[in-house]
């Protein structure tokens, strides 16, 4: 799969992600403070803390359309943050509105007859290279054998 295929089909799960953090369905995972910064597919321990304690949100991605491995993603609370404050005016509000919506929605879709990814109805450009720039942000975890099949 290329590239820019492989970032889409990650975007869309960023974007689900979100917006189950949005709406109370997820959270945060905060970071025990001996572990600020974990690596590798182990889940670290959390913690009660707060906003401003370090955190990630884990992103399932399942086996691309092209066959591509399952993995995880991790977006990192002070990374989103970042990125959020760095929007620009439209940029913040397409990305609040796709949040806001009452059921998830994906980005795209695989379209296999031509193999390719296709906007979904009603996601607007911006909307979408918001989230692909968002992507970009997220560490990427590979998943054990265990953890891939389950």
């Amino acid at each position: 799969m290329a590239e820019r295929d492989l970032e889409l089909w990650r975007a869309n799960f960023l974007a689900l992600a979100l917006w189950r953090v949005a709406h109370g369905e997820a959270r945060w995972v905060e970071l025990a403070p001996q572990d600020p910064a974990p690596r590798g597919a182990g889940r670290p321990r959390a913690y009660a803390g707060g906003p401003s304690h370090p955190a990630f949100l884990p992103i399932y991605v399942p086996r691309s359309p092209a066959g591509d491995p399952p993995h995880e993603l991790r977006l990192y609370r002070d990374t989103y943050q970042a990125f959020l404050r760095g929007l620009s005016l439209g940029e913040r509000q397409a990305l609040e509105a796709h949040l806001g919506l009452g059921k998830p929605r994906r980005l795209v879709y695989w379209h296999a007859p031509t193999g390719r990814f296709r906007r979904a109805d009603g996601v607007g450009e911006d909307t979408l290279e918001v989230f692909l720039r968002l992507t970009r942000l997220c560490a990427v975890v590979p998943l054990d054998k265990d953890q891939a099949q389950g």
